[in-house]
């Protein structure tokens, strides 16, 4: 099988384990015969659990912890080969890694140099790279930051630019602008005192009419409950007394009329009710109508918007007029031509107060008639579109900064994602080696077991 990492020799193992993996006083007391010529068990116990500290985050005392998945019944005869056992597991898990698939049980109890020698090299082959790849990783993730801080305050001043560029009013338009947005603001001031005080008035009948009908309910339940009581008496007073039949008879007629009076009183109520009901829709009919009024005011709001829209073209179209009559002094061969168009441009002026939505449409065939007018004013738009092309230009390069951030980003992360899928592999490989090793030492656990067993036995 050809070696995927170099074999270090055992000065070079040396000076790795005391820069990577030992630190401190073991460091220091870590020399080169505790690898050669025969490897020194206890080291290498501390060696690998220091890496695996180091790589997993593994604690001290989880080495000396039995795993909560393995039963036991006698779980105290396993103490002295806990460590050894915890440790075995988890560097066969780790080794696959490190492109080393065969480590077994005599690496850590009956160690050999050159065995030694070429797991400790696989493993720091692994450590040095893991290093490096944080490194990169570390430095990528930096400038990935970075870039996310330029871009925003860039995306920033686009949109303050931009919301500049919408929400600024022309000084032309200024006076006419203050002038609808005060008469706005008093009309909604106007609408919201008539209809709050109307509103007011009609919540404050509603709740005495509420108020109404709750004692007219209660006066009701009274006396139905009166008659309740009533009736109870005149049943008990009735098996009690004897009554002549007159008597009897002038009783019910007078428990008949107040029945009837008290059924025309519940009639009246529930007439009440009715009314109060019929009030209470015309209350929500009253709602409706004023949110149709509040949508009424909005169209209306969106049509003066409109019409300042509207009143700006035609100032821009009378601008356009005047200098077409500056023309005019100017051309006596075409003076009557011009007459007549300046006639027939009044005309389409006056049409524009009632017409306005059509006009919008025949504007761009009369700006091909007012070219020659315009041009003054192609000038002026000329030297803004300069400026506007020069911010253009600056956000393109910016733009085209922030694409190659983002490309250099976009390597990095599908080199970080190549290098994820190597270790899934790897870690695929390793868990595989581990169920194997797992199965070998469960069977080799119960071939001990039986043996402990049957020396027992012997024993007794």
């Amino acid at each position: 099988m050809a070696l995927t990492f170099p074999v270090n020799s055992a000065n070079e193992l040396v000076y790795l384990i005391r820069q990577f993996v030992l630190t401190g006083s073991d460091g220091k007391n870590f020399t080169k015969t505790d690898l050669v010529p025969n490897a020194k068990p206890e080291v290498l116990g501390k060696i690998y659990m220091k890496i695996l500290q180091i790589i997993f985050g593994y604690r001290l005392e989880h080495f000396y912890m039995m795993p909560m998945k393995i039963d036991l019944q006698y779980p105290n005869i396993y103490e002295g080969f806990l460590p050894i056992g915890v440790l075995l597991t988890h560097m066969e898990q780790f080794m696959p890694v490190c492109q080393v698939y065969d480590f077994v049980l005599s690496d850590l109890l009956n160690p050999r140099a050159k065995r030694t020698n070429f797991c400790l090299s696989g493993i720091l082959n692994f450590v040095v790279f893991r290093d490096r790849r944080r490194e990169a990783y570390f430095a990528w993730t930096s400038n990935y930051r970075s870039s996310l801080e330029n871009v925003q305050p860039v995306q920033k001043s686009n949109e303050e630019i931009e919301m500049k560029k919408l929400s600024t009013v022309p000084p032309e338009q200024q006076a006419e602008f203050n002038v609808l947005s005060s008469e706005i603001n008093v009309r909604k001031q106007i609408l919201k005192q008539k209809y709050r005080a109307e509103d007011i008035a009609l919540l404050e009948m509603f709740a005495q009419k509420r108020a109404e009908f709750a004692a007219k309910t209660k006066r009701l339940n009274e006396l139905k409950l009166a008659v309740a009581n009533m009736k109870e008496e005149h049943e008990i007073m009735r098996s009690r007394i004897v009554e002549s039949p007159g008597a009897r008879k002038n009783k019910t007629e007078n428990m008949k009329a107040t029945v009837h009076k008290l059924k025309l009183e519940s009639q009246e109520a529930n007439e009440k009710c009715e009314y109060y009901r019929d009030r209470v829709a015309f209350r929500t009919m009253c709602l409706s109508e004023i949110q149709s009024y509040n949508k009424k005011f909005q169209v209306l709001e969106a049509t003066m918007e409109k019409k300042s829209k509207i009143l700006a073209e035609i100032r821009n179209l009378e601008e356009q007029v005047a200098l077409g009559n500056m023309e005019i002094k100017n051309m006596s061969t075409d003076e009557v031509m011009a007459k007549r168009n300046l006639n027939l441009r009044k005309e389409k002026l006056i049409k524009l107060d009632t017409k306005r939505n059509r006009k919008l449409e025949d504007y761009s065939l009369r700006k091909q008639s007012l070219t020659e007018a315009c041009s003054c004013i192609r000038e002026k738009q000329g030297a803004v579109n300069e400026k506007l092309n020069l911010i253009e230009r600056a956000n393109l390069q910016i733009w085209s900064k922030i694409k190659m951030l983002q490309d250099a980003s976009e390597a990095q992360k599908a080199e970080v994602a190549r290098i994820i899928a190597g270790f899934d592999s790897g870690l695929e490989k390793y868990h595989e080696s581990v169920i194997r090793a797992r199965e070998q030492g469960i069977l080799l656990i119960s071939a001990k077991t039986a043996e402990l067993k049957r020396r027992m036995e012997d024993a007794k």
